[in-house]
């Protein structure tokens, strides 16, 4: 085997986190750099290869490092403690591979090394730090709120020229209901197919709002 280097934005690197970083099924690298007081992404390819993604500031002395989403929004983040101190800054993880501190935590003194799980069964990512400078551990429980579902829209799908048995199935699916349903003479729209629609296809409104519909009854007959 032979090694392949590559270049990290940050110095003193202290420890290295493998995990999928930016949501693409690739294993990326995310280091802790002693020196630099920062956390680094590479991000991977696939294929062995990595490139950096930025550098983002951590702590003073950052001496480990854990991944695991925090915040709860289904995107990993970091936790960085630091050994220089008794905090560890949390850095929210975008999409993107690229990370951002939005909070600092209180730990003890001189965290040596920390892991980011489920310590409770409650589905949150807890912390828990080594301290170093002290004869402890640290457990942060996490009381981050999980918000709640978007609430269920109807979006008023587009049934103009479908029959009434196609417009009512579209219109179930879309989470909205058939209003009133009247019918007219039409030269162009086929007999049992719909004319129009109110509301229009594309508006959105609360779940199981009305749609009301007008038929063609065909063409007038002669007389």
């Amino acid at each position: 085997m032979e090694p392949v280097t590559h270049s990290v934005q940050g110095n003193g690197i202290a420890v290295v986190a493998i995990a999928d970083l930016n949501g693409d099924s690739k294993l990326d690298i995310a280091t802790a750099n002693h020196d630099g007081s920062s956390a680094a992404v590479l991000l991977g390819d696939g294929a062995g290869g990595f490139q950096s993604a930025g550098s983002f500031p951590a702590v003073n002395i950052p001496q480990s490092l854990a991944v695991a989403d925090v915040d709860q929004d289904g995107k990993p983040d970091l936790v960085v403690p630091d050994f220089s101190g008794t905090t560890a800054a949390i850095l929210i993880g975008a999409s993107n591979g690229t990370f951002a501190r939005t909070a600092v935590v209180t730990v003890g003194a001189g965290p040596a090394a920390v892991v980011a799980t489920d310590l409770n069964g409650d589905g949150k990512n807890d912390v828990a730090t080594a301290n170093s400078g002290a004869t402890n551990i640290s457990v942060l429980l996490n009381t981050t709120t999980t918000p709640p579902p978007p609430p269920v829209r109807c979006v008023v799908p587009k049934v103009k020229g479908k029959t009434l048995a196609a417009a009512k199935k579209a219109i179930t699916k879309a989470h909205c209901r058939v209003g009133a349903v009247t019918k007219k003479y039409s030269k162009s729209v086929k007999k049992g197919r719909v004319i129009s629609q109110r509301p229009a296809a594309g508006k959105k409104l609360a779940k199981g709002a009305k749609i009301s519909l007008v038929l063609s009854r065909g063409r007038k007959a002669k007389h």
